[in-house]
C-alpha cells in the first residue's frame, strides 16, 4: 500500500462468524466502511458533512480476496488507503491483518462514485478531489 495509509480497528464479535468462530465474509464490508470514514475524518471531514454539502460516494463496486480466516473475539487492523481519484470516482485499497501481526487476512478495495443528494452523477467537486488525493504522511 502506498500513499497516506490510516488505520482503524475493529473486534470480531460472535454475530460476525459462522459456526467455527470464523468471521464471516460479509462481515468485513462494514469493517471496510469503518476505514473510509476514519480515512476522510483524518483528512479533516466526515462523511456526514460531505452529504451535508450535497456530495455522495455510493458503492458502486467491491472487491475482497479472502487470504486467511479471522475469528471471534480477534482485535483487526483495517489498513485503508486512496488508490485512485477519477473526475467522478474514488478507489479506495484495504488490507485486513490481526494486531501485532502483518500477514494479510484480506485484501481487497471498493469504488464509489460521486452523485449529489438525488443519486445523479456528479463531476468530484475539486475541495473534495483535493483532500482525497492528498498524500501526505500523517
Amino acid at each position: 500500500m502506498s500513499g497516506m495509509i490510516v488505520e482503524s480497528e475493529v473486534q470480531v464479535r460472535y454475530a460476525e462468524t459462522d459456526q467455527m468462530g470464523v468471521a464471516y465474509h460479509a462481515a468485513f464490508f462494514p469493517w471496510l466502511e469503518v476505514g473510509r470514514m476514519s480515512l476522510l475524518h483524518r483528512r479533516g471531514k466526515t462523511y456526514g458533512q460531505m452529504e451535508a454539502e450535497g456530495v455522495c460516494l455510493p458503492v458502486v463496486e467491491a472487491h475482497m480476496e479472502y487470504l486467511k480466516p479471522a475469528r471471534f473475539e480477534e482485535v483487526l487492523v483495517i489498513r485503508t488507503h486512496v488508490a485512485e481519484v477519477r473526475q467522478a470516482s474514488v478507489k479506495f485499497a484495504y488490507e485486513v491483518c490481526r494486531k501485532g501481526e502483518e500477514a494479510v487476512l484480506v485484501r481487497g478495495h471498493t469504488v464509489h462514485v460521486t452523485t449529489n443528494r438525488e443519486g445523479k452523477t456528479i463531476r468530484m467537486p475539486e475541495h473534495v478531489r483535493k483532500m482525497l488525493a492528498h498524500q501526505a504522511e500523517d
